[in-house]
């Protein structure tokens, strides 16, 4: 499955905004910040830029030539992960002030496949 910066982006995005905010109980603070991330990402390149050109995105996800990115691989060794673990716990770390309470957050193999339907991109030919 291969997808462009931006269709990964959006499609972690519309994940985000839609299974993960609305779950996040009376935590507005965490909400809000979430919820900037996420609509920043979709809307600002040179963050995006940044991010994809970190050395541990190029070693996960190298462009091809046409500037396409394989997610498949990444996302079989994630929902492997998730289904090994009967759900991953992701741990929201506290950030004083804003979001004194951390949380968890825990991913099931249903999300992996939301995430991968929301990012869309090409199949291998």
């Amino acid at each position: 499955m291969r997808a462009t910066k931006k269709q990964i982006v959006d499609g972690v995005a519309a994940y985000i905004l839609e299974q993960i905010v609305p779950k996040m109980g009376r935590n507005t603070n965490q909400k809000f910040i979430l919820t900037v991330a996420a609509k920043m990402a979709q809307t600002q390149d040179a963050l995006i830029n940044k991010l994809f050109d970190s050395p541990w995105v190029c070693a996960m996800l190298p462009p091809d030539d046409r500037g396409l990115y394989d997610v498949g691989p990444l996302m079989d060794q994630i929902e492997a992960a998730v289904k090994e673990n009967v759900g991953l716990p992701l741990t929201l770390p506290a950030i004083p002030i804003i979001a004194p309470e951390g949380g968890t957050l825990t991913l099931y193999p249903e999300d992996i496949a939301n995430i991968r339907d929301k990012i869309g991109g090409e199949s291998h030919d």
